[in-house]
């Protein structure tokens, strides 16, 4: 009898310490499972969360004001891209040859008349002259100048039907082709855009540009 119960002890000792065995096995697993799900909860980058949040409330903040103007985000967007490729091939040539070159463009490609606004007192004609032979000589490339374009920010002052009305503001950076000197402007363009991407209405204004700097 008192081997009988010797043994049943045994038994239930050793079935106590499997089942607490189990409990805390069972413990510890949830316990990691609850860390790892804690953790793919946090962020990975606070700074990826943040730019997040900032282009969240940019949005945002552009749905307002296309509200409020009755203008398309998706429009805008088309447009902005118009409007870089014409100012980029206006800000954008290495010497006189390749200003006249993109004055030619420019007319052609957007139909402007070498007599609006745009052209004579904006993208004027360049100073030239020639020699007997035909040679031409720029201005520009007495200097050695060329010229870039740094950035374009475009805003929308209105809507009418289909057109839109924009200003824009670029940056433009000239520099001599020896890399001794800089100088950098802000020009204002102001041009209307129909739903074709057809442009119109161009004028711009270009600010005095600041001192060549020596590098």
């Amino acid at each position: 009898m008192r081997t009988f119960f010797y043994r049943n002890a045994l038994l239930l000792i050793l079935a106590g310490v499997f089942v607490a065995s189990g409990i805390a096995y069972a413990v510890t697993i949830t316990g990691q499972h609850a860390t790892v799900a804690s953790r793919q909860q946090e962020p990975a980058d606070p700074d990826a969360q943040m730019q997040a949040d900032l282009a969240a409330a940019k949005a945002k903040q552009q749905a307002v004001a296309d509200d409020a103007l009755g203008t398309s985000t998706r429009r805008v967007t088309a447009d902005t891209e118009v409007i870089r490729q014409f100012v980029n091939t206006v800000a954008t040539w290495k010497d006189g040859a390749e200003y006249a070159a993109a004055r030619e463009s420019v007319m052609r490609r957007y139909k402007l008349d070498k007599d609006s606004q745009f052209m004579k007192v904006y993208f004027q004609e360049p100073v030239a002259n020639r020699d007997s032979s035909g040679k031409t000589f720029y201005a520009v490339d007495a200097d050695g100048l060329n010229s870039n374009l740094s950035s374009v920010d475009v805003k929308v002052l209105g809507v009418s039907g289909t057109s839109y009305r924009y200003m824009v503001l670029a940056d433009i950076a000239s520099s001599s082709n020896d890399g001794k000197a800089s100088a950098s402007r802000t020009s204002v363009i102001y041009l209307s855009l129909d739903g074709d991407g057809v442009m119109s209405e161009v004028s711009g204004y270009a600010s005095a540009a600041k001192a060549l700097n020596s590098n």
